[in-house]
């Protein structure tokens, strides 16, 4: 069985993920996203190897079914076999032994002994006998599918249990992997908020920068100005 338990141990380690963004480094949130998306590919391998086991399992649970179902029938059939030979074959197997010679012959060879009833008692234990043995062996037979029945159903059971263990864990590792799918999208969400702030920070910086030059160029030449009409004033004076 894949072991799964290992993939519990990322909880705590992107529980920040839902802090804000602003107290988290770009740096540290990439390596939660890295770490996550490691994860989620290695639950993928399990959940693609999980997922040919309990095709596996499927097949061979159809292989059973169709030994099963032959199986059965050959019961079945066997079952008739012993319900019709019981009640024939003895009969048939009489039959056949008085009428071994012509019909003269056998009323001949009655007439001509006494003891008629015991030739009679003798044909039939005869008769009797190897019907009772083709019967005996169509039981036999009947046991021997019934076991091998018995055999067949005990390992679909087994198998069956096996697919739903595999179905269990495989339905685990997806639902393991859509959890880890949501933490990524968060800390990638946060990610993106954090570099829109870097942006927008140094865009305020820069803007903040380009206004700061301005208004000392402004300054400088307002200064100029001031300095040049002092000087002259100062010369219209004199």
């Amino acid at each position: 069985m894949v072991v799964l338990a290992t993939t519990l141990g990322l909880t705590s380690a992107v529980i920040s993920s839902s802090r804000p963004a602003s107290a988290d480094t770009e740096s540290s949130l990439k390596a939660q996203a890295a770490a996550i998306a490691a994860k989620i590919q290695a639950t993928q391998g399990q959940i693609q190897t999980l997922t040919g086991q309990v095709q596996s399992a499927d097949y061979q649970l159809s292989q059973l079914s169709g030994e099963i179902a032959a199986n059965q029938a050959e019961v079945t059939k066997d079952q008739a076999d012993v319900a019709k030979d019981e009640s024939e074959l003895r009969t048939q197997a009489i039959r056949d032994y008085t009428s071994s010679g012509t019909a003269d012959q056998v009323t001949q060879m009655f007439s001509s002994n006494p003891n008629t009833s015991g030739i009679r008692s003798e044909y039939s234990s005869i008769a009797t006998g190897n019907v009772t043995t083709t019967v005996d062996n169509l039981h036999t037979a009947q046991v021997q599918l019934q076991n091998t029945q018995s055999a067949l159903q005990q390992q679909q059971t087994q198998d069956s249990t096996t697919r739903d263990s595999l179905t269990a864990e495989e339905n685990q590792a997806t639902g393991l992997e859509q959890q880890d799918q949501t933490t990524l999208n968060g800390v990638n969400a946060n990610i993106q908020a954090l570099v829109q702030q870097q942006q927008a920070a140094a865009a305020a910086a820069a803007a903040a920068a380009a206004q700061q030059a301005f208004n000392a160029k402004l300054a400088a030449a307002q200064a100029k100005a001031a300095a040049a009409q002092t000087a002259a004033a100062s010369s219209s004076s004199s």
